[in-house]
């Protein structure tokens, strides 16, 4: 089955895009270290509940899309 959504598809293609650029930084020796430490601490920042941003906010907008 083929698509015919214009927006999946370049939605597909711009993630797609995306991950070959994360891909490239990340075996390339010189940044690959800077781009691993980021990593570590953003899920560090994620168990330490440290969210960019009005949490409760987030959530209300989070409980908006939720189906009753």
């Amino acid at each position: 089955m083929t698509s015919t959504d214009h927006t999946q598809l370049s939605t597909i293609a711009h993630q797609l895009a995306m991950a070959a650029e994360d891909l490239s930084r990340l075996t390339n020796p010189a940044t690959g270290v800077f781009e691993v430490a980021d990593a570590v601490a953003a899920v560090r920042d994620l168990i330490d509940g440290d969210i960019d941003g009005d949490v409760g906010e987030i959530g209300a907008y989070a409980a908006a899309f939720t189906p009753n």
